[in-house]
């Protein structure tokens, strides 16, 4: 796919000011989720194949094997996935490897992929490398890009060309008042190991290669990156392109208050002196700030459907084909059935993530997890005690909206004294099912923002986080616990870290890694993280039954590019490439041995 809008040429023409630029994105990060992946295969006779492992993406695993395997029937049960940054979604090859060898020998065939074979063979973050051309109104706008993006796989890429498209969706949220656009996207396949569909799905490949051009152009008008930001990122009502080629309306949120009041947060008013200039200077540590902001449409993406079963003994259970794969959302959707249905959480239960016995859903990804699921579920909750409570006026001789339940009891609202117990309506022998559908939706997109402070010594070279700020808006928070843990947990690994030390260096003529080790990949430690601080908004809306938004996919995208803007005004040099190592640095510098 590409995005070919208006007339370019005629576009740069009416610009005041026109920039062009390369940057590389192309560290080839490796997530490295502490929980190796792993699987068992087994063939159930000559058609049947089982697969149980750590699958984020049950679903999805079984229509990649069943599309390798064509005429076999495939059942995928997801175990506790553990971390995953993304690359657990599926296993794809080691899939097909398994279920391979189990035909073979006639056994089941268990996988568990040692950490040494994970850092230097399983799937890494797709490399970048943008040559762009963009021209500014003089308020500011950008009104005219044409950029090629080479956009590198290894061998192949899980989902190369939906990374790619996910990219330029996310491009035109950044850009959306652009009115000419020339966007030339090449999936490159080179000899190295895969990549796979790591946090971030393109739309950090996207941005952070984008950025370092576009502060090129800030720069030259002197303009605010906040305010800039403001000006250019979708609002109400602005329109984009998303990954299945449609067009799309935001019907959601503006963002533009929660940029002041995190950049406020963060004292960027007080800390930001200008284009390439540090604010503070202590010897031989220069100290710069930068921002960078995220935006993606994906929170609504794809079909799905739940179903909640309710019994006469007062419980509950929910069937949807959800993995835990340290989000929570198994909890947080018992959570929302409980609540709906005004019954104790140990009474509700919810499914094994298994293909065969849940209905079709796409599975963790995308930030889809909050909204969707919770408006699957929550709907297939309020149907089964609408249902319920509709039975039960004819016991109590009531209109059912007199009528509510609690702990597994239907009572008169006016009269809490005329009350049965749900067995009373459905007796032991029957149940109710309400069912929950979501259909793709992608006009609600969620959003980061992300500050940063950056010390940088340029005697050494040596880059260091200081401070992070991120900012956004949820909706309505449904576990405070979790969202925080998402936020943090996607600083380091594959989000910040893969601006400054995750590299995985690469031999050009083998194709083997020679960083394949924690000593030569250099991973973020415990005493190393910065202060992190979050400012979140809720904004009260009508999307689903509880109103939330997820942003775990995001969460680490915009910290590349407020890194890179940081550490370039850090030293007065505008930087275009990554790692900021500080090799790369001193060379920057003029100082490089």
């Amino acid at each position: 796919q590409d995005i070919v809008m208006g007339d370019t040429k005629k576009g740069f023409e009416e610009c005041s000011v026109v920039v062009e630029g390369t940057s590389r994105y192309e560290t080839i990060s490796n997530p490295l989720p502490a929980e190796s992946p792993g699987l068992v295969a087994w063939w159930d006779g000559p058609n049947n194949c089982t697969m149980k492992g750590s699958f984020q993406s049950p679903n999805i695993q079984k229509m990649i094997m069943q599309l390798g395997m064509p005429g076999v029937n495939v059942r995928v049960i997801s175990c506790n996935v553990g971390g995953g940054f993304g690359s657990k979604n599926t296993v794809p090859m080691e899939g097909l490897y398994c279920a391979a060898l189990a035909k073979a020998c006639g056994r089941p065939v268990k996988l568990v992929i040692s950490k040494e074979a994970h850092i230097s063979t399983y799937m890494l973050r797709l490399g970048s490398r943008l040559k762009a051309k963009i021209g500014l109104l003089p308020d500011g706008t950008v009104h005219a890009y044409e950029g090629t993006w080479l956009v590198g796989s290894g061998v192949h890429s899980d989902f190369g060309q939906g990374q790619i498209a996910n990219g330029l969706g996310r491009a035109m949220l950044l850009l959306n008042k652009c009115k000419h656009w020339n966007y030339q996207p090449h999936l490159v396949a080179t000899n190295r190991c895969r990549s796979g569909g790591i946090r971030g799905f393109g739309g950090q490949e996207s941005y952070a290669s984008l950025i370092p051009i576009l502060s090129m152009a800030m720069a030259k008008m002197n303009l605010d990156p906040v305010d800039f930001f403001k000006k250019n990122m979708c609002d109400i009502n602005g329109g984009y392109y998303w990954v299945e080629g449609q067009w799309w309306e935001n019907h959601f949120l503006s963002y533009n208050d929660v940029m002041d009041h995190a950049a406020e947060h963060f004292g960027w008013k007080e800390k930001f002196p200008g284009w390439l200039k540090p604010y503070k200077v202590v010897g031989s540590k220069q100290y710069g700030v930068g921002c960078c902001v995220h935006g993606s449409a994906d929170c609504g993406m794809l079909h799905g459907e739940a179903f909640v079963k309710i019994d006469g003994w007062g419980t509950a259970n929910i069937n949807v084909c959800i993995a835990e794969s340290g989000m929570g959302q198994r909890s947080s959707v018992v959570k929302m059935a409980a609540e709906i249905l005004n019954l104790p959480l140990d009474k509700v239960t919810i499914s094994t993530p298994d293909s065969q016995d849940n209905p079709w859903d796409w599975g963790l990804a995308g930030s889809r997890g909050t909204l969707v699921y919770s408006r699957m579920v929550g709907d297939a909750a309020k149907q089964a005690k609408a249902e319920l409570l509709a039975r039960a006026s004819e016991v109590l001789h009531c209109p059912a909206e007199a009528l509510d339940t609690k702990d597994g009891i239907i009572f008169i609202k006016e009269n809490p004294q005329a009350a049965i117990p749900w067995i009373a309506v459905l007796g032991p022998m029957n149940t109710i099912t309400g069912h929950g559908v979501f259909e793709m939706d992608h006009s609600k997109p969620c959003f980061m923002i992300s500050f940063v402070e950056m010390e940088v010594d340029v005697d050494t070279g040596a880059a260091k986080i200081v401070r992070i700020v991120e900012g956004t808006d949820v909706g309505q928070v449904i576990d405070p616990y979790n969202l925080k843990m998402q936020l943090e947990g996607g600083l380091g690994s594959c989000g910040s870290d893969s601006a400054i030390t995750e590299e995985m260096v690469l031999d050009e003529g083998t194709g083997r890694f020679l960083t394949n080790n924690l000593v030569d990949f250099k991973w973020r430690v415990f005493p190393e993280l910065p202060v992190f601080e979050t400012h979140i908004e809720e904004t009260p809306n009508d999307l689903s039954a509880f109103g939330g938004i997820g942003v775990g996919e995001i969460s680490g995208a915009p910290l590349p590019g407020a890194i890179m803007m940081a550490v370039s005004n850090a030293i007065g040099i505008q930087l275009m490439n990554y790692p900021l190592t500080p090799e790369n640095i001193l060379k920057a510098l003029g100082k490089a041995r």
